[in-house]
């Protein structure tokens, strides 16, 4: 999945840990930040099941018609529930969608009070993943990317 069809939960979690590491003096200084970005990632799983619908919204761009899939997957779900609601699906439109049971690929166009919650959990395990990384594995020198904090 692109960063730009993440769904924009996401996208504020990692905007918030950047803002978090933007307060270090250096990158020697992001270990003594963690503590802070294991509570803004704690925030955010916790009011997975409270966020509003626009910032669940995951992109979807279907590449081909509905009978064209030979397997079951996330675009041909999204192909389906289109074309199921009369509207004229023609292949790479976008369509954001509410994922409600990734395993059964069972989309919404908007209801949010049924979420897959272990699907939008596991996106932000994996926007997580740099973070950790930097602070944890000790990483590489990031001095680099982070030219305003040496």
């Amino acid at each position: 999945m692109r960063r730009s069809d993440m769904p924009a939960i996401v996208k504020e979690f990692q905007a918030r840990c950047l803002s978090v590491l933007s307060e270090c003096g250096s990158s020697r200084e992001f270990p003594l930040y963690y503590s802070r970005l294991e509570e803004v990632k704690r925030r955010f799983m916790r009011e997975l099941r409270a966020a509003p619908v626009e910032k669940l919204a995951v992109k979807v761009r279907p590449s081909r018609y509905p009978g064209e899939y030979s397997v079951k997957n996330m675009q041909r779900a999204v192909a389906e529930m289109v074309e199921g609601k009369h509207v004229a699906f023609e292949p790479g439109m976008e369509v954001p969608v509410v994922v409600s049971d990734m395993g059964r690929k069972v989309l919404r166009a908007s209801a949010a009070d049924q979420i897959d919650a272990a699907y939008y959990r596991h996106l932000i395990e994996m926007a997580w993943e740099p973070f950790s990384y930097i602070i944890r594995k000790k990483g590489p020198d990031l001095t680099a990317f982070f030219p305003a904090l040496i």
